[in-house]
């Protein structure tokens, strides 16, 4: 008997002329939950959200113009192994292997990564821009990883010199994916691994690094959430941010006091680093 639980959902198949990450955050804006996106070169990419809030084919259709038709459909257990398969980089003997040559030490020269939940596989240029950026600014140091997806910008600090990292999820999944990660890679006692809220500010020795990876609307949402950070740190990379939402963004960094040192981009993705004002 299967007894596998399934979510009610819906299935939007997106234009092709319309990128998926951007048809994301614009569900996330109108208070929609994506679950799931799905590239299917023998038809249209799909995203999977959540039935709630009694949203209709009709009204979905109406409210988003990248939507090239809905319809209803349930959403079992994901199949993380052949996505990670598929779309990770240098994927093979089970694991995305990310290769750091400018590591602290042996082991940390190539971490591995298991497939699971969390975001981070390599495969997105935001991945890539912060990873790129890590190596001048963690040696040391503190750092707290916001959203920390799989793990990923976590173990490569570490293994970029970081002092200690702290990682924050508010999806307990994910948190299973990066204790998962930071075990297999013998790191697990540089990583201590939380949701936001119990994570202790009094832990920290020193204004950390802060590390955020996520779209322009969940970081803002993230970085709000917490304030016991405000003003107690140093130095924030962040990436997930459209080039279109880069003056946008900047404009917000602003209000928070953050000062704009470094910018890079790739594929319509911007990564950028600030320093904080000091009063």
């Amino acid at each position: 008997m299967n007894d596998m639980k399934l979510f009610p959902c819906f299935a939007l198949h997106v234009k092709n002329e319309t990128s998926l990450d951007e048809a994301w955050e614009s569900l996330q804006e109108a208070g929609l939950t994506p679950l799931y996106m799905e590239e299917d070169f023998k038809a249209f990419p799909r995203i999977y959200i959540l039935a709630e809030n009694e949203p209709t084919v009709k009204s979905l259709l109406n409210l988003f113009p990248f939507i090239q038709f809905a319809e209803p459909s349930e959403l079992g257990e994901i199949d993380w192994q052949s996505q990670w398969e598929a779309y990770g980089l240098n994927f093979y003997d089970g694991c995305v292997h990310i290769d750091l040559p400018y590591a602290c030490s042996s082991y940390g020269k190539q971490l591995k990564l298991i497939p699971g939940a969390g975001f981070g596989d390599l495969s997105h240029p935001t991945t890539r821009l912060i990873v790129d950026m890590l190596n001048d600014n963690v040696w040391g140091k503190e750092v707290v990883d916001i959203g920390c997806g799989s793990g990923v910008l976590a173990l490569c600090s570490v293994a970029l010199g970081a002092k200690h990292v702290y990682a924050l999820d508010i999806d307990p999944k994910a948190l299973k994916h990066s204790r998962e990660n930071a075990l297999l890679n013998k790191m697990q006692d540089k990583v201590t691994i939380s949701l936001p809220q119990d994570f202790i500010i009094s832990s920290l020795s020193a204004p950390p690094v802060i590390l955020m990876n996520m779209i322009m609307a969940e970081q803002q949402n993230a970085w709000e959430a917490l304030k016991c950070l405000h003003g107690h740190h140093d130095i924030c990379l962040v990436s997930g941010i459209l080039s279109e939402q880069k003056h946008d963004y900047l404009h917000l960094a602003q209000a928070w006091g953050w000062k704009v040192l470094k910018e890079q981009e790739e594929q319509g993705w911007v990564s950028l680093q600030f320093e904080i004002r000091k009063p």
